[in-house]
């Protein structure tokens, strides 16, 4: 079976890194992945590093680009066509009937912007598809809400490695190379740093927090097109010392590790892998309350993203608690075969 993923950016999230693995996994099980990428960037970087085939295409931008496009699509001969937030090609995929699956991990509310505003855009499209693949329950909530076929959903949740990220080997070690003293609270945020994910919050509460209490450290951890505006956020407020930023780290199971607590602020969210995460290493959780993040598991901590001052009274309460030992997830092989059957169920 031959699958192919357009991919139109270049970022490296949670979700990419997940498709990653993914591929990787089913590669194993005799799928055969080629992935189209549109611009250059972390995810090319991160293709050539893991050896899977992958091409660089031209945006299209033209009907000529786009005949061309549908040329290449022919010659390359999938079975299934695999879309990561790809629209258009849904349509492409209908007409020349080669089946299509869409996995969906973005909230339909309209402060995600691009074409979940237009409701009836984004219900068209997502009709089109064989399959859609909602990465957890609020997703499909709000799929069904906006008209898409019940057959055509099916909700299959992101895994994570429960041997990796349980690990707490290294604890000792990234908290001495990031000058986190024993006796020290360490707050960790992971994510693209995207207006989705809010680190501006997270600085704020920060900033509240370290202004009082010398004993709690945060460290960010991320890349992307905010990455300078909050270093200067940081400048600002003086508190280069109180909070740590870092580029994403291959080792990122280690600084779960060292971590106490995980402190996530997005303005959505479907479900994200980081919440899977920091739950699978034992950290305790504080999140805004929106979509996905109350599907974790019981005892996170929920504030309203314009409360601050509740996510300062849970951090605050939480840091002088003992860290919680590993807990379970979805299990690798039960999502790996989930994704199988449904690649073979369409490729019928």
């Amino acid at each position: 079976m031959k699958v192919l993923i357009p991919l139109t950016y270049a970022e490296l999230g949670g979700g990419q890194r997940f498709l990653l693995n993914l591929i990787e996994e089913l590669s194993l099980k005799g799928i055969d992945f080629e992935v189209w990428l549109y611009e250059s960037g972390l995810m090319e970087t991160e293709l050539k590093k893991r050896h899977i085939k992958f091409r660089l295409f031209s945006k299209v931008t033209s009907f000529f680009g786009l005949i061309t496009f549908i040329r290449e699509i022919y010659k390359c001969k999938p079975d299934i066509i695999y879309l990561h937030a790809t629209r258009v090609i849904s349509l492409i995929a209908y007409f020349i009937k080669i089946p299509c699956i869409e996995r969906i991990n973005m909230s339909r509310g309209f402060e995600a912007g691009g074409w979940c505003r237009y409701v009836w855009i984004d219900r068209f499209f997502t009709n089109l598809n064989t399959k859609n693949i909602a990465v957890s329950d609020s997703i499909a909530k709000e799929l069904l809400d906006r008209g898409v076929f019940k057959h055509k959903i099916i909700t299959i949740k992101n895994y994570v490695d429960v041997d990796r990220f349980s690990d707490l080997s290294q604890r000792d070690k990234i908290r001495m190379d990031l000058g986190v003293s024993t006796n020290q609270t360490m707050v960790l945020n992971i994510g693209r740093m995207v207006q989705q994910k809010n680190q501006q919050l997270f600085i704020r509460i920060a900033k509240e927090i370290t202004y009082k209490y010398a004993n709690v450290i945060f460290v960010l951890i991320g890349e992307g097109p905010l990455y300078s505006f909050l270093q200067v956020e940081l400048s600002k407020y003086e508190l280069q010392d109180k909070i740590r930023i870092l580029p994403f780290q291959d080792n990122i199971q280690d600084y779960y590790a060292a971590a106490d607590i995980l402190l996530h602020t997005p303005l959505w969210e479907p479900l994200a892998n980081v919440l899977l995460e920091a739950w699978c290493s034992g950290l305790s959780i504080v999140a805004t309350d929106v979509e996905g993040n109350r599907e974790v598991g019981p005892g996170i901590h929920l504030f309203d993203k314009d409360d601050i001052q509740t996510a300062i009274k849970y951090i605050l309460k939480l840091k002088d608690e003992p860290r919680k030992l590993p807990r379970t997830v979805e299990k690798k092989e039960q999502v790996l075969n989930s994704y199988l059957t449904l690649f073979n169920s369409v490729n019928t």
